[in-house]
Order: C-alpha cells, then sequence, then structure tokens
C-alpha cells in the first residue's frame, strides 16, 4: 500500500508548517521482513526526537481480546525491545497518570499514544485496507525534528500474547511501530523486525536484528564507540546512483547496517562495531517492493538500472564468490571512495522465498526466474565451518535449486543468500534471507500448580529454556533463574483464578502452558 502524506498548521505561537508522515503495517499471511533505513524530510534530513527520552502514553484500553492485562505487558516491552541496544541513550517514559490514559484525543501535538482503535473512528482502517497498524508522525520539514507521533492499532484485528497461530503477535506488531516512531522505514533486510507484511502467530519480530540495532546507534547514540563507512555509487558513464540498497556484511556473513543511496550517489553506514565488512550494492527490483517505503524515501529515486556490486580497491567491483574486506575502526568514518556499478545483468529471480532453520534442519532452496542458464553457484554467506552446507544444485533455463543443511553447532544469525554465474560475475541476492534461529522452548510441567501465596517458589520443567527467560502470568513479568530443562521464580500477587503460564526465551520465542496455575479465592 502506498504511504499517505500531507501538511498541517504548526499550533505553535509562530507561522510554521509540521508535515504528516503515516507509515502503515499491512496484514498479510506470509513472512517477510525489512530493516534500517531512515525516513527523511524532502531536503534529506534524517528524522528523529529532539532529546533521546521520549514520553510515551498507553491509552487505558489496550487489545479488547486480551483480558488478563498480558496486552498492557506485550506493549511495553516493544518500547523496551529499542532501550536495551547497547551504546544507544534511547529512553522512554511512560505517563501512567490515569487522567492522560483516559484521553481519547490522540491526534494532539501534546500526547505520544499508543491507541487502539475500535471503530476507525481515526479513518485508517477502512475496509479493504489490509492495514493491521499505523504510525503517523509529524516532524519539522526543515530540520527533521519529529514533534509528535502516535501508534494506532485496528482494535478489531485478533491480537495475542501467548503465540497463537491464527492471532497476530501484539509485542511483534508494537515493536515494529515503535521502530517507525524513532525515524525509521521499512527497508530491504530480511528476517529482522521492520517488516511491513507481518505473519500470523510470527513472534520472530520482538527481537531486534543487528541492523536495527546500528540504527538506534546512529539516531540516538550513547558513545563513539563504533564506525562508519561511505562512500558515493556511479554508473560507468559517470552518473550518480540514487536509492541503491548499500549493505555492510560482517565476516560471519550476517547483515550489519544496511542504506539507500542518497540523490547525490552518497551513502553512508552508521553504528557499525569495529571490524572487517564486506559491501555491496544491489538494485531493488525482486528482492523488495518499494511501494512498501514511505512516499518521501520513493520521490527521493530509486534506481534500478545497474548490477549487484560488491566493493574493491580503487573502487573497481570484486568477485561476489570472494569480495573485498574492508576494516573500520571505533569512531572512524572511512570512505571508500568512488564505487563504479557494475552494468544490468541477465540475472533475474521471480522468486525465492527467506526461510528460517534450526541447527540441524534441511531444506531445498528453489529460485525461478530468469538468466539462470549458467549460473553454477548458490552461495550462502558465512565463515567457512560454519556456514549452513550447500549440495545437489540444480539449474535449468528458468529454475534452479540447491539443498541447504544448518550444522548443529549453528549460531543464531541471519545469511545472505548469493546466486552467482561466475562465467560474467553477474549475481543476484536475497540479502538476510536465511534465517538460523534457536529451537524455541518447551514446557512441560509446573510446580506447585495450585498457589496458596505471593513469593512462593514455582518451578517449570521442560526443554531448551534459556538463561535470561521471563515467565509471563496475567499482567506479570518475571524473572526467572535457572536453564535448560528447569526455570525457577518467585509467585507475583495474582487475583483468584486460573491462569496461563508463557516463558519468553531471549530471542523472543516463547511456549505456553494452558490453564496451569490457580489461585483460590
Amino acid at each position: 500500500m502506498s504511504h499517505l502524506i500531507n501538511e498541517r498548521k504548526c499550533k505553535l505561537p509562530i507561522a510554521c508548517k509540521i508535515s504528516l508522515l503515516v507509515i502503515p503495517l499491512v496484514a498479510s499471511l506470509s513472512a517477510g521482513a525489512q530493516a534500517f533505513v531512515k525516513l527523511r524530510t524532502q531536503g534529506g534530513e534524517a528524522l528523529r526526537w529532539g532529546s533521546s527520552q521520549v514520553t510515551v502514553t498507553l491509552h487505558q484500553d489496550l487489545a479488547p481480546q486480551i483480558s488478563d492485562g498480558s496486552d498492557e505487558v506485550a506493549v511495553r516491552e516493544g518500547f523496551r525491545a529499542w532501550e536495551r541496544v547497547a551504546d544507544s541513550d534511547l529512553s522512554f517514559r511512560f505517563d501512567d497518570a490515569p487522567a492522560s490514559r483516559a484521553r481519547a484525543d490522540w491526534a494532539s501535538d501534546d500526547v505520544h499514544m499508543v491507541w487502539f482503535d475500535p471503530n476507525d473512528s481515526s479513518g485508517f482502517f477502512s475496509q479493504g485496507t489490509g492495514l493491521v497498524a499505523i504510525t503517523p508522525i509529524d516532524f519539522n520539514p526543515q530540520t527533521g525534528e519529529i514533534t509528535d507521533a502516535d501508534i494506532l492499532v485496528d482494535a478489531r484485528r485478533t491480537f495475542s500474547t501467548r503465540g497463537d497461530a491464527d492471532a497476530f503477535d501484539l509485542q511483534s506488531v508494537i515493536t515494529h511501530e515503535v521502530g517507525h516512531l524513532l525515524g525509521l522505514d521499512h527497508s530491504p533486510v530480511h528476517g529482522s523486525t521492520m517488516t511491513p507484511v507481518p505473519a500470523l502467530g510470527d513472534t520472530r519480530l520482538r527481537s531486534l536484528s543487528p541492523d536495527e540495532e546500528a540504527a538506534v546507534r546512529a539516531l540516538y547514540p550513547a558513545a563513539n564507540a563504533y564506525g562508519a563507512l561511505t562512500g558515493v555509487l556511479r554508473r560507468g558513464d559517470g552518473s550518480v546512483v540514487v536509492g541503491a540498497h548499500v549493505v555492510a556484511e560482517n565476516l560471519d556473513g550476517e547483515p550489519t547496517a544496511a542504506t539507500l543511496s542518497n540523490p547525490d550517489g552518497t551513502f553512508l553506514l552508521e553504528g557499525l562495531p569495529p571490524g572487517d565488512y564486506v559491501v555491496y550494492a544491489e538494485p531493488l527490483i525482486d528482492t523488495f517492493d518499494t511501494r512498501r517505503f514511505d512516499v518521501r524515501t520513493q520521490q527521493r529515486g530509486i534506481d534500478t538500472d545497474f548490477g549487484v556490486t560488491f566493493w574493491g580497491p580503487s573502487g573497481k567491483a570484486s568477485d561476489p564468490l570472494s569480495p573485498a574486506q574492508a576494516g573500520v575502526s571505533v569512531g572512524e568514518t572511512r570512505s571508500l571512495g568512488s564505487i563504479t556499478l557494475r552494468a544490468p545483468g541477465s540475472l533475474h529471480r521471480t522468486k525465492l522465498d527467506s526461510v528460517a532453520l534450526e541447527p540441524g534442519d534441511s531444506y531445498r532452496l528453489r529460485a525461478q526466474g530468469s538468466g539462470l542458464t549458467g549460473t553454477r553457484r548458490f552461495y550462502v554467506t558465512g565463515r567457512a565451518g560454519s556456514t549452513p552446507r550447500l549440495s545437489d544444485t540444480i539449474v535449468g533455463l528458468s529454475n534452479g535449486s540447491v539443498k541447504v543443511e544448518i550444522p548443529t553447532t549453528a549460531q543464531p544469525q541471519l545469511h545472505s543468500i548469493r546466486i552467482v554465474n561466475p562465467s560474467n560475475g553477474d549475481c543476484w541476492v536475497l540479502t538476510g534471507g536465511l534465517e538460523v534461529r534457536d529451537p524455541g522452548p518447551i514446557l512441560t510441567e509446573i510446580s506447585p500448580r495450585q498457589l496458596s501465596a505471593a513469593g512462593e517458589r514455582i518451578t517449570l520443567r521442560g526443554a531448551r529454556l534459556s538463561s535470561g527467560a521471563k515467565v509471563l502470568i496475567g499482567s506479570w513479568l518475571l524473572n526467572t533463574s535457572g536453564s535448560g530443562d528447569q526455570l525457577s521464580f518467585n509467585a507475583p500477587e495474582l487475583g483468584a483464578g486460573t491462569y496461563d503460564v508463557t516463558i519468553e526465551n531471549p530471542d523472543g520465542r516463547i511456549a505456553t502452558l494452558r490453564g496451569v496455575l490457580e489461585v483460590a479465592g
């Protein structure tokens, strides 16, 4: 869906205008994900709040289908996911005054609200829009400073905090929308939180990718402990390339930061931990629907008349099967100079879906498109010995496939998938298209099942229970101790009734026991 933009008068006692930007989240039953492209003014200024502490108000009525109070926990955790990024001074202050939470005037400039629209009174959720949530943003068009932003959610949608397969995960939706509230657009790195098309039952978007963490460090930095890479993209005739997707990938093969090239062809990859990176530019032809960008991002230009190009010394393209590496140190902004992009190749993909696998899994990746004849290599990024293994490659005129096996020792991260024709260097990339995830937790038993007093020690048993996991019971989110097959925690103060118990590992994967904890009246 295209994004909506208009302008309205600023309510300050001076003559000025404030721009209004609206970023929607569209419903779908299929998964996809994108990250780290900054929202910008027409003049190119990045959108961000003037202060690193943002005050937020949660309306007193949140998800109407969730009656145990866990909806408020999920909303707050969606904000805290961004607060936890290391070396960023971003923080949120929740205005919990009853009078503030009772307000319904979400559009007022003096309140930044999370509001569940029960009957489309906002006008954003009319039939046929497909929207799940939307974030209108007011900002100063000269400076990019955000002056107001509100997260609106269609209360008629079905949400869950327990991982139900037929509902949208509320915490994932809010985590995504907070990214917009902070100044981020959708962008084409698969497997990360800022997807414009969420999937039912998917809790993966609760945890941020390295790309989103780099974004927060760049917009709201606390320390100069990171570096940046910059350069300018040109065609062979010297003209600049606008809207190319530029990616820095660490030596483990994970996309660490990404951006779009500016109208003058320059790019800046920020928030990079010190180290060596593979840097490449790709045209957004097959891998991402650019209509998912904000209209202003689209209006800046999205050039696609070039081929995937890996940076090399002296601005020359390097081999996509063994690309050059660019190092960056603490506090350094290293220039990669002028990079001449390859001419468009014949290799185009029309279908290759991103996939999430667990250690020990195997899967056959299938590509359909044009120019696949002569292609001899599928390639998954990463270090030798720990990268997903590829075998049984089949290549035809318009289709190809390869068997992927994930080592049992593989660590959770995103990998990119490349299809390469080594005879001419043509390459196609699905950035972050293969995600390795730890297996989710399993809950089998809780003891005791009947709670007699607050503070009583409760034990959960199961498998794959991670250190640092949290337990959700009603409106309580509790720390645990232990790991592996057993966790324990102190019982909170609960009213009489029967409660579900949900465990959430630090990566956002969850498991729930239904109706297993009883509290006597």
